[in-house]
């Protein structure tokens, strides 16, 4: 009688330890599910957020372009792979509206190599530094990643902590120059009220 007992208590205390080992695994398989959705639905709306923003550049859509920009940070504009946060311009929404109808040169930085003062309009600005190719239909795209670092130092991970940001890249555009011609655009979110905006736009190609 006592072994029948015995037998009975340790399957009992067996089939509990198996249910309750059955339960945390559901219970960690369900919270990774979850953390992955997390993940895949955030990369999904910062890609399709970009497409926005670059089809809003590609038309020339100054007062769309202006509605991605964050509320309390504004956007900064890099015109090469380094961000330097004393010099690059940045902008609110209202800023860059008064700029496109004034159409005034302003001071973007300096040009790698010569040095010189980067002076233009904001449109002049926009095609040669922020869509100076079709990045629309670029031909390598990422998340959070560098696809192509020149000389210049990349500081976005330093200057941009707690963001996301995007990568459109075009290896080279013509043939003949192997590769040297290539360019890149990279644009940075930072979430705010639930919503990610625009804090930088930064340019990036071949450097001396």
């Amino acid at each position: 009688m006592k072994n029948i007992l015995f037998l009975s208590l340790g399957l009992l205390l067996f089939t509990c330890c198996n249910q309750e080992n059955l339960n945390h695994e559901n219970s960690l398989s369900t919270e990774n599910s979850q953390n992955e959705s997390v993940t895949v639905n955030k990369d999904s709306i910062i890609l399709e957020l970009t497409t926005q923003v670059l089809t809003s550049i590609k038309n020339s859509d100054f007062d769309v372009f202006s509605k991605f920009i964050h509320p309390t940070l504004g956007v900064r504009f890099s015109a090469y792979a380094f961000i330097d946060t004393l010099k690059d311009v940045k902008l609110t929404s209202l800023e860059i509206i008064d700029l496109v109808k004034k159409q005034n040169a302003i001071n973007w930085g300096s040009y790698d190599g010569s040095g010189e003062i980067i002076t233009l309009n904001i449109n002049e600005y926009f095609k040669k530094f922020v869509y100076n190719a079709d990045f629309l239909n670029a031909e390598n795209k990422s998340i959070n990643k560098i696809i192509q670092n020149g000389n210049t130092i990349n500081n976005i991970d330093s200057v941009y902590k707690n963001c996301d940001f995007t990568e459109n890249h075009f290896p080279g555009i013509d043939k003949k120059f192997e590769g040297i011609d290539w360019c890149s655009l990279r644009l940075v979110y930072k979430k705010y009220n639930d919503n990610y905006y625009l804090v930088g736009v930064i340019h990036d190609q071949w450097t001396i």
